[in-house]
């Protein structure tokens, strides 16, 4: 990009990670999900990242439609949780 170029929102792509390791809180992050595809300027990833409950990463795979759901395969927690969102992005 070159000096004193404008930079229009049309032009960025973010992505959210959003981590989760319990069906206890199952609603929470439906809202969080939600509250992501509302934003003004829409995102081009959203990346649920289960740590160690394979049946909510099921769970969650089947209902957010468009959403990419990955499992914690590293470090139990939530640094290893996004850690591995991390490794997601492009």
């Amino acid at each position: 990009m070159s000096e004193g170029a404008v930079v229009r929102p049309a032009d960025l792509s973010t992505t959210v990670v959003i981590c989760a390791y319990t069906e206890r809180r199952w609603a929470d992050l439906v809202e969080a999900v939600g509250s992501v595809r509302e934003q003004t300027v829409p995102v081009g990833e959203i990346i649920v990242v289960i740590d160690c409950n394979p049946e909510l990463a099921e769970r969650a795979a089947a209902e957010f439609i468009g959403v990419v759901v990955v499992e914690n395969t590293g470090k139990r927690g939530l640094s290893g949780a996004r850690q591995g969102g991390r490794d997601r992005v492009p």
